[in-house]
């Protein structure tokens, strides 16, 4: 009796050794929430749009539960044929149970865009990673240039299209300098206040022509000093 005793510990030893070296490592995983690409709905001055692209990825242990691990990630807005980059993240590096960004850049004229993510986590000597691509968000062309002067130029920071030989040439109409206000330009106002009080102006709620810099500024307000 005592030898079947000593058989049976045996026995079942060697079974609760073999079901632990099976179970293996407990290898966490990733989890998408949010990987878009949209308009902002800004407009630069001379028409090109700013992209914006949002990424949220989370990581889970085997269990399921949310965990913090070790991140390396890169999160990028590039035109779909990947001949450029709009905006970047840069490659990060951190630890936490969510990698959270977003981005936004100038994007050029007649392009379509696509944010994308890639992210690896280690967990215990576990470890996964994936890619992840958004929806591609496409621009409108270029505006065509107002009259006179020809050359359908474009302002930009850098060229305001003032005439000449210099980049893009021809005029640009509306150019607040050139007071061409019937071909879509602007007028440059000056208030002054005879009666050295305040500013009221109408604001935003009835902006004029010459808004400098497209904000919704409105002239002097009804009823005061400045309103001849």
């Amino acid at each position: 009796m005592t030898h079947r005793c000593i058989g049976l510990l045996i026995a079942v030893f060697c079974v609760v050794a073999t079901n632990t070296a099976s179970a293996g490592i407990c290898d966490p995983y990733l989890e998408s929430r949010t990987m878009n690409t949209y308009d902002t709905g800004t407009r630069l001055l001379n028409g090109q749009w700013i992209i914006g692209s949002t990424v949220s990825l989370y990581s889970h242990s085997c269990t399921g539960e949310f965990t913090s691990m070790d991140w390396t990630a890169a999160h990028i807005i590039a035109d779909v044929f990947g001949t450029s980059t709009l905006a970047s993240s840069g490659t990060l590096h951190f630890t936490d149970y969510q990698f959270y960004d977003t981005i936004s850049g100038t994007a050029a004229y007649s392009t379509c865009y696509q944010g994308k993510a890639t992210a690896a986590i280690s967990y215990i000597g576990g470890s996964a990673g994936n890619d992840y691509g958004g929806n591609t968000i496409c621009t409108d062309a270029a505006p065509s240039g107002g009259g006179g002067g020809g050359g359908g130029c474009v302002p930009t920071e850098t060229n305001p299209c003032n005439g000449g030989n210099g980049p893009g040439g021809g005029w640009n109409n509306r150019d607040c300098g050139y007071n061409n206000v019937e071909f879509g330009g602007c007028a440059s106002p000056i208030v002054i206040d005879v009666d050295h009080g305040s500013y009221p102006m109408s604001g935003p709620a009835s902006p004029v022509q010459f808004d400098l810099n497209a904000d919704g500024i409105g002239w002097s307000a009804k009823r005061s000093a400045l309103h001849r």
